[in-house]
């Protein structure tokens, strides 16, 4: 049960979260920002976006306190949300996970898709 102590889900959560230094969190995050302008910048990504309802491609970041190790741990997640006409999200689908592929980052991508 989510949010009660020692519960399974608890534990789940608790392996995701690591031991980062801050500096590279912001060196991860920066790195993050400055390069998905290429994929903003992507002409074919542009044209298809705008049959799209909802698009976006963001890294978030979640710290929490592990009180047994008396130290913050954190972990990024790259949440990619697509919405609209099958082939508009298909083609950004194709030209997010390129950019993923390249950008080689320490984080776990998600996926919300919705073809209409």
């Amino acid at each position: 049960m989510k949010g009660v102590a020692g519960s399974e889900d608890e534990a789940e959560d608790e392996g995701k979260f690591t031991d980062m230094e801050m500096n590279s969190l912001i060196s991860e995050v920066g790195r993050f920002k400055d390069e998905v302008i290429t994929l903003q910048r992507n002409n074919e990504l542009k044209a298809e976006g705008t049959k799209l309802q909802r698009d976006f491609v963001v890294l978030v970041r979640e710290t929490q306190y592990n009180s047994k190790a008396d130290k913050f741990q954190s972990k990024l997640e790259n949440v990619n949300v697509i919405i609209g006409k099958s082939e508009a999200v298909d083609c950004a689908r194709r030209h997010i996970q390129k950019f993923l592929d390249n950008f080689k980052g320490n984080f776990k991508s998600t996926w919300r898709e919705q073809k209409m």
